[in-house]
């Protein structure tokens, strides 16, 4: 399943990260306009993760750098053109691109296809509801056969 960005690679992830300044507002703009349509975990769990990298805290784990990086991506997508300008001083070109390729890069670092980590699924999920209008929509039936295959989809 090969991913389209392959640009900076050598760039250290970190350096892909929003600064923490902006994670609060990213965060804020999931909850308004994406976690709505989106319900793909629950927010309240993620948000404790997500204020704690907001004040420049390490990364938890791999999993959960994953699915920040598909907020990033996913509330990027949403916002225009004018409010990512407005808000980030970037266009919204670059963002995306950057975030896609954090996502990417941190789904196959997370070995995302023989992953049995229900975050890396959800990461996966997000970044997929964002990039089917614009790619080939055969990567929702490899998420679908990850769960299939392993044990997240039985009831607890």
């Amino acid at each position: 399943l090969p991913f389209n960005s392959s640009s900076g690679a050598s760039q250290p992830l970190e350096t892909i990260h929003p600064p923490p300044s902006h994670i609060a507002f990213i965060w804020q703009t999931y909850l308004d306009a994406v976690d709505p349509l989106v319900k793909i975990f629950h927010a309240p769990s993620i948000q404790r993760h997500v204020m704690s990298i907001s004040q420049g805290r390490k990364m938890p784990d791999a999993a959960t750098e994953c699915l920040m990086f598909a907020i990033y991506y996913s509330t990027v997508f949403s916002m225009s053109i004018a409010e990512c300008r407005e808000e980030f001083g970037e266009e919204k070109v670059r963002l995306l691109q950057r975030y896609r390729e954090g996502v990417e890069r941190t789904l196959v670092r997370a070995n995302f296809l023989s992953s049995k980590d229900i975050t890396v699924l959800q990461a996966f999920v997000l970044y997929l509801v964002n990039t089917l209008p614009v790619q080939q929509s055969g990567r929702f039936e490899v998420a679908y056969l990850m769960v299939l295959t392993t044990d997240l989809w039985t009831p607890r």
